[in-house]
């Protein structure tokens, strides 16, 4: 995922959450703030509940490719999306996590309509 695409700074970061706009389910919470950029940015954010760096660093590079898949298939309006993994996260295997995350982001997509 190029790093535009990318919500980076810690301001960007809270201001995404402060907005409370927010959705969920058991293995992530995506929160979400229109932008005034014409593409779609993404955060991700995992806790040391995940585990270690090694595994948070895995988690977080296992949901920018799904990103990128998700990208490739869905337009997504200019919208930040502030992603936050949950410990269920390593009960699943990589395709069942795909799915939720699409999931979440696709009833993102249908409520900004």
């Amino acid at each position: 995922m190029k790093k535009k695409y990318r919500v980076k700074s810690q301001k960007d970061f809270q201001a995404v959450i402060n907005n409370r706009q927010s959705s969920a389910n058991s293995i992530y919470v995506v929160y979400w703030k229109k932008n005034d950029l014409n593409y779609p940015r993404f955060g991700i954010s995992s806790s040391k509940k995940i585990g270690n760096a090694v595994q948070r660093n895995l988690v977080r590079r296992q949901i920018r490719a799904m990103i990128q898949r998700l990208l490739k298939q869905y337009s997504f309006e200019a919208v930040d999306f502030v992603i936050i993994v949950r410990k269920k996260y390593h009960e699943n295997d990589f395709k069942t996590n795909e799915l939720n995350l699409e999931k979440i982001l696709l009833k993102i997509k249908e409520d900004l309509r």
